[in-house]
């Protein structure tokens, strides 16, 4: 009665089991039914030469599914197949562990091959479900394959290997090259690639992006760099640019030496550009530095300051003239000295490696204002004296002296003895740099010895107590003790000392007074 009871249950499950199948498989049979359809229509664009394997393997496989669904499994075979799969492998464990894994193998597949001979029921039931699931996975992965592969050219430049779809990519790829080339010729620095046919894989394939990459990368005629321009010029090309703009910074830097310094710059326009430049032209960062960021090199490129400074400076006064009916009109004399105002200036300098190009005065405070100077001219024609006239045949001995200065453009007496406050002697008016002459022979005596309002002056001595003074002169030619002729340069004429104007002041000394030089011109 037990045993009845066990049958029914173990029948009860089974029935249970094959329900399951049933389903599953109905299930199976659907979704397979449309992924064949889409399927389908999918190969359905390939090419001509695939429709004919697709269509008939997809019809196969939606036959052997349409009979999958009509057969009522018998879930026996499988169990019975799966039981005895089990001994095999139990047994294969067993060898494993006495004779080693070799052995286990080649027993495992005896006793696979022994079990089919035994149960050739059995082995038929699998291979006519199993065999067409191959066919069909088989199918999909040949299908698969193919639609991921492509016939490719392998591009082979300089040992590397590339593969494109054509030989325009590479030709493109070349002229981008030379778009990006920014110095040098490149159809000379790029050589011929070597091509053959090959079958790859689509993920393979590069663009002409790539491939101009790998020409570049692949050669050690062609780099990728920086060029650093001046005023669009090339003047050198770096594989470090951090390095290089870093030694700039640090450059400029060097230059702002306080507060007052508003800017730094180069006076030319630096520019960095980065592309491809043939490698001959690369340069070591050290080497540029040297070249071009070092102060004091004819190379080093030129440093702008612009400084806002603030500085004191005198406002010059101005002459006023005075003039006087009742006096000569040769006569010109200071009445009043003026003197200088004062003023605060803030002004923007600019310098060019050191040197001031530039300056922008900002703002003017004036401290002081200045005094103006009073100068008294004469108006009257003068009368022509003996002297006057000796000067015109300037050159000639007049009375025992000859005339201390020839008669070029522009020179006349402008003072005479005793005129405005007892002036002591001539006053000659000549342009800078005439000559002046002794007078008569002697000996300098002294120089620069009667006080800075004369400027640069001597004394010579002529003996029995006559002497001759030469003032305000830009020149001496002679020397203290210096022996001297009549009409000898001893001096050229100047404005030192208290002067207004270019002119030699000459007076002369009888026993240490000074007296009318007149009689001594023949007056």
């Amino acid at each position: 009665m037990l045993n009845a009871s066990n049958d029914q249950t173990e029948l009860l499950h089974e029935r249970k089991l094959a329900a399951i199948f049933n389903s599953v498989f109905n299930k199976a049979y659907i979704i397979c039914y449309y992924i064949g359809i889409y399927t389908a229509l999918a190969i359905k664009s390939v090419a001509n030469s695939a429709r004919f394997v697709a269509g008939f393997a997809i019809r196969l496989f939606c036959l052997l599914l349409s009979k999958l669904k009509k057969i009522n499994i018998n879930v026996s075979e499988p169990k019975r197949i799966i039981k005895g799969y089990r001994a095999v492998f139990k047994q294969s464990v067993e060898i494993f562990k006495t004779q080693g894994l070799i052995f286990a193998v080649k027993g495992h597949f005896k006793l696979l091959a022994s079990a089919v001979k035994r149960n050739k029921k059995t082995a038929l039931w699998a291979l006519n479900y199993l065999a067409p699931a191959a066919a069909v996975i088989v199918l999909v992965i040949t299908i698969c394959f193919w639609s991921g592969v492509t016939f490719a050219l392998e591009v082979r430049y300089n040992d590397t290997v590339a593969y494109i779809n054509d030989e325009s990519v590479f030709n493109k790829a070349v002229e981008l090259v030379m778009d990006r080339m920014l110095a040098g010729d490149g159809k000379d620095l790029i050589g011929e690639p070597e091509y053959s046919l090959k079958l790859v894989s689509d993920k393979n394939l590069i663009g002409h992006e790539e491939m101009s990459s790998i020409i570049v990368s692949s050669t050690d005629k062609l780099c990728e760099a920086t060029g650093i321009y001046k005023n669009d010029q090339l003047l050198a090309v770096c594989s470090d640019v951090s390095e290089i703009q870093s030694s700039i910074d640090a450059y400029l830097n060097s230059y702002k030496t306080d507060s007052e310094v508003k800017s730094v710059d180069f006076t030319d326009n630096i520019e960095f550009v980065s592309g491809i430049y043939p490698s001959s032209y690369l340069k070591p960062a050290s080497e540029i530095k040297d070249t071009y960021l070092s102060s004091g090199k004819d190379t080093a490129l030129s440093v702008k300051v612009v400084r806002n400074v603030t500085y004191t400076e005198e406002i010059p006064f101005e002459s006023v003239e005075i003039q006087k009916s009742n006096l000569s009109k040769s006569y010109r004399k200071v009445t009043k000295e003026g003197s200088n105002g004062l003023a605060t200036i803030s002004a923007e300098v600019t310098l060019v490696d050191g040197v001031e190009v530039g300056r922008v005065v900002l703002s003017t405070q004036v401290i002081k204002e200045p005094e103006n100077e009073q100068v008294t001219v004469g108006t009257a024609e003068p009368n022509k004296s003996s002297a006057t006239k000796a000067l015109t045949s300037a050159g000639t001995t007049a009375g025992d002296f000859c005339w201390p200065i020839k008669r070029v453009a522009g020179s006349y007496i402008s003072s005479y003895f005793g005129d405005g406050r007892g002036h002591k002697g001539y006053d000659f008016a000549a342009p800078r740099g005439t000559d002046i002459y002794s007078v008569a022979d002697g000996t300098v005596v002294s120089i620069n010895s009667s006080g800075s309002g004369y400027g640069l002056h001597f004394v010579i001595d002529h003996g029995n107590g006559l002497k001759t003074l030469y003032a305000h002169c830009s020149v001496i030619n002679v020397k203290l003790g210096q022996k001297v002729s009549k009409g000898e340069k001893i001096a050229e004429i100047g404005r030192t000392g208290y002067a207004t104007g270019n002119h030699l002041h000459f007076e002369v000394w009888e026993n240490g007074g000074a007296v009318d030089p007149a009689k001594y011109f023949g007056r």
